[in-house]
């Protein structure tokens, strides 16, 4: 597969941010066996809150397992489309709808994966369900974020996702997401400034070779 090619040759400046897309495509392999569920937090609640969402822009802080920050911003364009921008590498990640896309700047080379197959399609589809074909297998509350930690109820090793999410002026709203691999080793994305309901340009959400042209993200 070229994703695991690419990692395997990847040099340091860009490890923790290939961790965090092999999750997010469901490349890294993780153990994610049912946990301890909080009663009182009503999943369709947040479940609602997550399909309110048509299109979302944020300023984004990634943190990898070793503490290594890199910052940038976060696009969401429901259903189907995603994209993040790094502010010190010239690596992205989108998605078109139909695919998911990262691209190497060092190596300058994308790979892909199709969304369906990937951890981000839940997010992606057309009616978000965190049941069915997605299993909440943990919920829990900690320093003022409500936590629900979501599998592929068929293939529960090919990833886990822990959605947080902070209440604001009593609805829920998306503030974090933890994605972990098999070693257990974590990956978050805090999002701040978070804006919804924007217009969006459909440019953002194609991949086209940086190379040749990139978008404007203002």
């Amino acid at each position: 597969m070229v994703v695991t090619n690419v990692i395997t040759n990847m040099k340091t400046r860009n490890t923790h941010m290939k961790y965090f897309l092999m999750a997010l495509m469901g490349t890294i392999l993780m153990l994610s066996p049912a946990r301890a569920q909080d009663a009182q937090i009503d999943i369709a609640r947040y479940q609602q809150a997550l399909q309110n969402i048509s299109t979302m822009k944020a300023d984004f802080t990634q943190t990898a397992y070793d503490g290594t920050q890199t910052t940038g911003t976060f696009f969401l364009n429901r259903p189907g489309r995603l994209r993040f921008e790094y502010d010190q590498l010239d690596d992205f990640i989108v998605a078109d709808g139909t695919f998911i896309y990262y691209y190497d700047s060092e190596m300058k080379q994308q790979s892909s994966t199709r969304i369906s197959n990937s951890l981000a399609d839940f997010l992606l589809r057309d009616r978000i369900r965190l049941d069915g074909d997605v299993t909440v297998t943990e919920t829990s509350r900690s320093n003022g974020l409500t936590n629900l930690t979501l599998t592929m109820t068929e293939d529960p090793g090919a990833g886990a996702l822990t959605l947080s999410f902070v209440d604001a002026n009593g609805k829920p709203v998306l503030k974090k997401w933890t994605v972990m691999d098999s070693q257990g080793l974590k990956t978050d994305v805090v999002l701040k400034n978070i804006k919804t309901g924007l217009k969006l340009p459909k440019n953002l959400f194609y991949y086209i070779d940086p190379q040749r042209y990139r978008p404007t993200f203002n």
